[in-house]
């Protein structure tokens, strides 16, 4: 019988496939852009979260701050959200970006461990 175990929020059937996701998400963060676009995140959430209508941050809005195209912006944040980093909400066309605590909460808990 296989043995499931459950590591920063995906069920996983083995040992080796958790190892898997944290390498994953380790990966993800050796790029600057990712670190500071989660950093650019994190913040939009600590100012914003109390207002009612708070869902996140627009991606035109992280490309004016950190100053870099959009279809790059895009790339990073795909690459946060495989990884289960970043989520995302969409209103009609547009996308708001968002920070998952809860994983990077876990990711912090799994780091330390090591």
């Amino acid at each position: 019988m296989s043995e499931y175990i459950r590591v920063l929020g995906y069920v996983h059937m083995t040992v080796a496939t958790r190892e898997v996701q944290l390498t994953d998400m380790l990966e993800a963060l050796t790029d600057p852009v990712r670190v500071e676009l989660l950093r650019v995140l994190r913040e939009g959430h600590e100012h914003c979260r109390d207002l009612p209508d708070y869902i996140g941050i627009h991606v035109s809005d992280l490309t004016k701050h950190l100053n870099l195209p959009q279809p790059m912006i895009s790339r990073h944040l795909a690459r946060l959200r495989q990884v289960g980093l970043v989520r995302v909400e969409r209103r009609a066309q547009w996308m708001y970006y968002t920070r998952d605590e809860a994983v990077i909460a876990s990711l912090k808990e799994q780091f330390n461990r090591l």
